[in-house]
């Protein structure tokens, strides 16, 4: 299988060690952790989830017994629900390797020195309100406003006092 990242319709920005990725035609911002940046940067239709397992083995200093190959398929499969992938080129393969969500989650928690975030990779999303949407309807207090409210709570609170009397 030789995924194809999709990159239309998408402004892509670094930020710290993960890349924000919106895609303006579900208007949706996409956070990639480290693990799913790299894995969705290998996707160019040449390399195969192999060859992406073995990039990140070099890349990343985890023990021998990581199921990297494992975590490839667990980040394409996140990047495929969000509409990060564009296509496959599908090769024949001799068996489908299957991975659950919680055996990869099990193998991230082994890796020695790694926390669960470092290692698992993970999209988090949310989607971007249309601009009218995001317009507030509310004015701002005015100063009047606020001169109104100070003075009737001066006034409650004097009435509490003589209540209390």
């Amino acid at each position: 299988m030789r995924p194809i990242a999709r990159k239309q319709n998408l402004l892509i920005q670094e930020v710290d060690n993960e890349l924000m990725v919106y895609d303006q035609k579900r208007d949706v911002c996409h956070c990639l952790n480290p693990v799913a940046a790299k894995v969705w940067n290998y996707c160019d239709g040449y390399n195969t989830v192999e060859d992406i397992a073995k990039f990140l083995e070099q890349e990343l200093e985890v023990s021998a017994d990581t199921d990297i190959r494992g975590l490839v398929w667990v980040a394409l499969e996140e990047l495929g629900n969000f509409h990060l992938i564009k296509e496959y080129r599908r090769e024949e393969i001799v068996s489908t390797p299957t991975i659950s969500r919680r055996k990869a989650v099990k193998q991230a928690t082994l890796v020695g020195g790694f926390a669960l975030g470092a290692l698992f990779p993970m999209v988090s999303s949310i989607a971007a309100p249309a601009a009218a949407q995001a317009a507030s309807k509310a004015k701002p207090p005015s100063k009047e406003d606020s001169d109104k409210d100070k003075s009737k709570t001066s006034k409650e609170n004097s009435n509490k006092n003589k209540n209390k009397k």
